[in-house]
């Protein structure tokens, strides 16, 4: 199933994916149709955006030059890696995976399918601010997506003890 309109996808820093494995025609959106809608959201300034661009305008106040190039440089690498020609988009069926939430138990992608669409988002970890703003953000928006039938799922590279101290700090009521 993809995600309908009355759910704000995001997709900055956030993957948002959703599949399953029976789809009914009148529960389908074409994945051209959601990539443009995806596109249209992150490119109008949503609110997102704007809590992330004004921590952007703060770091480049503040941060040296020296940092900002080491910054650049390390977009420019992802850039030019080419993950992000290969990364999953909005519309992408998701390989099923199997990952440790933050209280250490196994979350089966196609078993939270099995429930409904499933919302990816990816952050780094904790320790990164653009990061918990997004999941802050994604928080608040939850009640849209339950109401959608939809499940919230963080992935982090963090170990879980790391991911329940971010769920704690977050007052996240979502999967990470």
């Amino acid at each position: 199933m993809i995600l309908k309109k009355n759910i704000l996808i995001i997709a900055s820093l956030v993957l948002a994916l959703s599949s399953c494995n029976s789809k009914k025609t009148e529960d389908v959106d074409s994945k051209e149709e959601t990539k443009k809608e995806v596109t249209m959201e992150t490119t109008n300034n949503s609110p997102l955006d704007s809590l992330l661009n004004i921590k952007k305008e703060e770091f480049e106040k503040k941060a040296s030059e020296e940092k900002k190039q080491i910054y650049a440089d390390g977009l420019a690498d992802v850039k030019n890696s080419g993950i992000l020609e290969r990364a999953l988009n909005v519309g992408d069926k998701a390989p099923n995976f199997t990952l440790k939430n933050a209280l250490n138990k196994s979350v089966y992608l196609y078993d939270e399918l099995k429930n409904g669409p499933v919302i990816l988002t990816w952050y780094r970890g904790g320790w990164c601010p653009y990061c918990n703003i997004t999941l802050n953000f994604l928080q608040e928006k939850l009640p849209e997506f339950k109401n959608a039938g939809a499940t919230l799922i963080a992935l982090t590279p963090e170990k879980p003890d790391k991911s329940l101290s971010t769920t704690e700090k977050n007052k996240l009521e979502f999967t990470a």
